[in-house]
């Protein structure tokens, strides 16, 4: 009978033992604030998706800005995910950024956003941003007497782009945090 006891508390122990972990947990939980920065940009992306006027897309975009700075702060480099919510918000920001600017009319804004945007690799090889860019250089070649670039282009067409660009960029997010 003590032998059978052993037993079964020996087997208990080995069926248990697969639960004790030492050093790292076993299975990694995702960065603090992840979840949160990913609701933030789903939210913007819900918005922009939806229709949204200026008024209330840009505090959503300071709100969202401020989750996923935080969580940026926080999260390793390596972190899965991390990139493409850090490019998703650069996006958000920008088509918030060249909205203000479009509305104010500074070209001088708009030249500089559209430079930004045509300069980050990871924005430039959006199919979006480079379909806008292919339209702007042929507008460019139609406008050199004006001595306008393709970057004034990309700022007073990028909005749509940007947001059809932060779209793929949380979605891939979400799917590399998952």
């Amino acid at each position: 009978m003590r032998i059978a006891i052993a037993l079964l508390a020996l087997a208990l122990t080995a069926a248990l033992a697969k639960y004790v972990f030492f050093g790292t947990h076993a299975f990694a939980s995702p960065p603090a604030g992840q979840q949160e920065a990913l609701d933030a940009l789903q939210g913007l992306k819900s918005v922009t998706d939806a229709g949204v006027n200026y008024t209330n897309y840009a505090p959503r975009v300071l709100d969202a800005k401020i989750k996923v700075d935080r969580y940026l702060a926080a999260a390793p480099a390596d972190a899965p995910g991390r990139d493409a919510i850090a490019l998703a918000m650069r996006e958000f920001v920008l088509a918030s950024q060249d909205w203000n600017a479009t509305i104010g009319s500074r070209a001088t804004e708009q030249i500089a956003i559209g430079t930004e945007i045509m300069s980050d690799k990871n924005m430039a090889a959006c199919p979006a941003i480079q379909a806008l860019m292919a339209s702007s250089n042929q507008e460019t070649t139609a406008m050199k007497a004006f001595e306008i670039g393709p970057a004034y282009f990309a700022a007073r067409d990028g909005l749509r782009p940007l947001w059809q660009c932060a779209a793929s960029s949380v979605a891939d997010a979400v799917r590399l945090a998952k």
